[in-house]
């Protein structure tokens, strides 16, 4: 290279900008080849074993037990760590996690990612409510005579939704915070509040009338999970067929 790689501190080796550029613009190529030996791989009984998935439990209940329950077959046994988001990351990074379903990217060079499930965020109340305020325009401060509800680790879903449709960050803070989306939902459908919350784990409540939805702003406010994998673990062969089992099953959600 003709250039310093490497100096050395008190500790040891460190790399330079030098080096950390070259790594960066091989790291790409380095994973394509990875990839295209682990493709070419004959699934054997090396795939046999248990593998270790994290991610948010209702997502999971929704749309993965049919990718969990077809793995079997190969002999994969799978251990899901239902946590919250920062530990998820922290347990990506040290490698306890062999693949995650998060709601943001963990930018580190032993990670990768793509997009694997993009949906609308919705706002939502109980049918008293609606009917409470229909004659009104939805607006801050009309909800604000409705109690909040938000979930313990996704109150940026209430930011993102007024900062996008109402174009304003003044959130009335929530009266009812718990750590689980499920438990939302269901005092939403009992007349606790309102709520914002993704579609998919409110549709069938929609469609029964359980549940109204306010407002139907155009493009409506996103929100995208991610399917993170360890590119070391990501080498054996079960960890790659469980990854490319989702990425396959998340083309029909």
């Amino acid at each position: 290279m003709g250039k310093k790689l490497f100096k050395r501190n008190g500790r040891g080796l460190e790399a330079t900008v030098i080096a950390d550029e070259l790594a960066n613009s091989l790291a790409y190529h380095v994973d394509a080849i990875e990839l295209i030996f682990n493709q070419s791989r004959t699934v054997t009984n090396e795939v046999a074993g248990t593998i270790h998935i994290g991610g948010p439990k209702e997502f999971i209940n929704a749309k993965m037990i049919p990718i969990f329950a077809s793995l079997s077959q190969h002999s994969i046994k799978t251990v899901l760590q239902i946590n919250s988001p920062d530990k998820i990351y922290k347990m990506m990074d040290d490698g306890t996690l062999d693949l995650a379903i998060t709601e943001r990217v963990l930018e580190k060079s032993n990670i990768g990612y793509c997009n694997l499930f993009v949906d609308e965020l919705v706002l939502v109340v109980a049918p008293e409510w609606a009917e409470k305020i229909k004659d009104e325009m939805s607006s801050p401060s009309m909800l604000s005579d409705i109690p909040l509800l938000v979930y313990e680790e996704a109150f940026s879903y209430i930011q993102q939704y007024y900062v996008e449709v109402f174009k304003e960050n003044n959130v009335k803070r929530p009266v009812i915070t718990v750590a689980d989306l499920s438990i939302i939902h269901n005092l939403l459908c009992e007349g606790a509040g309102y709520s914002v919350l993704p579609r998919y784990l409110v549709k069938e409540s929609l469609a029964s009338g359980k549940l109204v939805q306010l407002l139907m702003p155009k493009p409506p406010p996103k929100y995208t999970l991610y399917l993170l994998w360890n590119k070391f673990s990501v080498r054996k062969p079960r960890n790659l067929l469980t990854r490319d089992a989702i990425l396959q099953e998340s083309e029909i959600w």
